[in-house]
């Protein structure tokens, strides 16, 4: 079954990961699959990853900690990578302390620490379904890097090292497997970097755009020539962006959307908009960039929804 997979993340508030299947079949994907996984407020500094059916509104947890967060799903939709805070101290103003990066079958049996952590976030599997990327501290505070590790935990190593207290988030593989992209973030700003997969320093890592900003959510397109993001803040303008490798200069693809994720032949991208009281809304679009927009299709919720993904069908 495929599945699609949506991170927990919230300075105020803890979320549950919620299923969502809306009626939109993509390909060969069975009408019975989830299409999106997405995220939704659930209770302050806690975290859960659920499933649900929206037909019936049944709820089916997949992770009962409350600790839990940053689902990502493999490519055969067989297993689930996720972070988790059970392994640390809890407190209620700083929240977690350590956050390892644990697996779990798809229906929440089986889980394993697959790595500890200080501090772990964002984990993607590679294309092959055989690697995870994941960013964070692993030995000290501040010893901030882009990690990669077997699907059985063995094999970790940092490919992207970075100075004290500057941050690196968000990897996502290249279709080929042999690049990653990812965030490189200041106390002022982010940048989109690209290191290959057997990259040792920052410095062995490349800027693919001197756009600066508040960048998240970033994703590789299936064709592998466009990143995918969002850009928060309202210089440059708040929305979702598209960026054409060796351009060096991204398109605003929507206005005050965020969390895009590309549909697996890339015909299309879907995403989040809606702040405040509603309404929220998640919108499937063609990837039209210069301010453009041509919907296909756009589903309300009751709620807010944060960091979209897109399954992507087994073989």
């Amino acid at each position: 079954m495929g599945l699609a997979v949506a991170v927990a993340a919230g300075a105020a508030y803890g979320y549950r990961e919620l299923f969502y299947r809306p009626p939109l079949p993509d390909g060969d994907c069975p009408k019975s699959a989830p299409v999106f996984l997405a995220t939704v407020p659930h209770d302050v500094r806690h975290y859960d990853i659920a499933a649900v059916d929206p037909g019936t509104g049944k709820e089916s947890r997949v992770t009962t900690d409350h600790e839990s967060w940053d689902g990502a799903v493999s490519p055969d939709g067989k297993t689930i990578a996720f972070v988790t805070g059970r392994d640390g101290a809890w407190d209620e103003t700083s929240a977690f302390h350590t956050s390892s990066l644990y697996v779990m079958d798809a229906d929440g049996s089986n889980q394993r620490r697959l790595v500890p952590g200080l501090h772990f976030e964002d984990p993607a599997w590679s294309p092959d379904g055989k690697w995870i990327a994941f960013a964070g501290d692993f030995e000290k505070r501040g010893a901030n890097g882009i990690f990669v590790a077997r699907a059985d935990g063995t094999g970790m190593r940092r490919i992207v090292d970075t100075f004290e207290y500057e941050r690196l988030y968000s990897p996502t593989w290249s279709p080929d497997g042999e690049r990653i992209a990812f965030v490189y973030a200041t106390e002022e700003t982010g940048v989109v970097h690209v290191v290959e997969v057997d990259g040792k320093s920052l410095f062995d890592s490349t800027a693919v755009t001197s756009f600066h900003a508040d960048i998240d959510q970033l994703e590789w397109s299936p064709a592998g020539d466009t990143l995918v993001f969002d850009a928060l803040g309202t210089e440059p303008t708040r929305g979702v962006y598209t960026l054409e490798l060796g351009s060096g200069d991204p398109d605003l693809a929507f206005a005050n959307a965020q969390s895009p994720s590309w549909s697996p032949d890339g015909s299309r991208i879907a995403y989040f908009s809606g702040r405040g009281e509603g309404p929220y809304r998640v919108t499937v679009s063609a990837p039209t960039g210069r301010r453009r927009t041509d919907f296909d299709k756009t589903y309300d919720f009751d709620t807010s929804i944060e960091d979209l993904s897109w399954t992507r069908c087994p073989d």
